[in-house]
């Protein structure tokens, strides 16, 4: 017998950051669904400037799953001067793995779906020589879908 996982609907994600990000340090915000659900991420909108007044360094977002890898499956980084954004599906930084407009779509549309038990991280770090005390914005569209055994 073959099932499905069921379509509960759509769900819009502001996960929003306010924390403040010390020089050399990393916030970390996770996609993660209740359990018995499963999220299937379809649009990510990410907004950082760079941190006022730094004279040196980089800002970097990555994406990748929990599991305990260091194996990303996205990342921006921007230099010191430089904000980074994803808007409509693609990337707006200095460096930008993957580098081309479809292969960045294709992984913030098709790509990352998330459980309780495997959730995904957005870890921005601050590389820079001061804080990061501004927001980052994070929107994220999902669809939601029961979770099946």
């Amino acid at each position: 017998m073959i099932t499905s996982n069921q379509l509960l609907g759509l769900k819009h994600l502001s996960l929003d950051d306010t924390s403040t990000v010390a020089a050399s340090g990393t916030a970390l915000v996770l996609i993660q669904p209740p359990r018995g659900q499963i999220y299937k991420v379809i649009s990510v909108d990410f907004k950082a400037l760079d941190p006022a007044g730094s004279g040196a360094g980089t800002h970097k977002l990555m994406g990748r799953w929990t599991s305990g890898n260091d194996i990303y499956l996205f990342s921006l980084t921007s230099n010191t001067g430089s904000n980074m954004y994803i808007a409509y599906g693609e990337f707006d930084a200095t460096t930008e793995i993957p580098s081309t407009a479809p292969e960045q779509l294709k992984i913030l549309t098709d790509t990352i779906w998330a459980s309780y038990d495997e959730p995904f991280e957005l870890a921005y770090t601050n590389s820079t020589d001061v804080q990061q005390a501004q927001d980052r914005e994070i929107d994220v569209l999902v669809l939601v879908y029961k979770e099946c055994l």
